[in-house]
């Protein structure tokens, strides 16, 4: 899936696409409500008349896009994860360097402490894992995944290289940084890009 074809679209309700067009500024006051709260006070103590208060909307409008708190969550994560990433430049170290600093961004703040939830509660809570799963982290490694697809395409890298663990080996670079509790050290992403691409190994010839 490409970046320019991701939206919150499927996370909103489906009965709103009848009648007037959505406003596009409602839209996002109620995404950055959501994620605002997030950082205030966690999943957990977050609820739809507090999203509706904060965006300053009602919650009749509310409603009508998303059905529950996971799904407004879920929403405002793609919209931070994947709406706001990099866009490629061409240069293969770089993009992968800029994607992997953007994940560390947004996973460092809000996103690693709702992860957390999502798996201390997901036996309770399971439609916002599952949410999170499907329209963000799994896209989100999809952009790198395209990235070096393209690569491979134009003869960048080795044609047998194993794509899949070069995304597990960056990606998890961050968590184990992360949950080690070990500061970023500075040019941190640019080392796991260009490892990435040592593991991944030069084209033949």
């Amino acid at each position: 899936m490409s970046i320019d074809k991701l939206d919150t679209t499927p996370l909103q309700r489906a009965g709103g696409a009848r009648g007037r067009p959505r406003s596009a500024e409602c839209d996002g006051a109620i995404l950055d409500a959501a994620w605002r709260l997030l950082e205030q006070v966690g999943y957990l103590k977050l609820s739809m008349e507090r999203i509706a208060q904060e965006a300053g909307v009602g919650k009749p409008t509310l409603y009508l896009r998303y059905s529950s708190k996971a799904e407004v969550v879920a929403a405002a994560f793609l919209r931070n994860r994947l709406h706001r990433a990099p866009r490629p430049r061409g240069d293969l170290r770089a993009d992968i360097a800029a994607q992997l600093d953007h994940i560390r961004v947004v996973m460092d703040g809000v996103g690693m402490c709702l992860l957390g939830t999502c798996l201390v509660e997901e036996d309770s809570a399971p439609d916002l894992m599952r949410l999170l799963r499907e329209h963000s982290l799994r896209p989100g490694r999809q952009i790198l995944r395209d990235l070096l697809e393209r690569a491979r395409r134009r003869g960048e890298i080795a044609a047998d290289g194993d794509i899949e663990a070069a995304l597990q080996m960056a990606v998890g670079a961050f968590y184990a940084t992360r949950i080690a509790g070990d500061p970023f050290p500075p040019g941190w992403a640019d080392r796991v890009a260009a490892a990435t691409l040592r593991m991944l190994g030069p084209p033949a010839g």
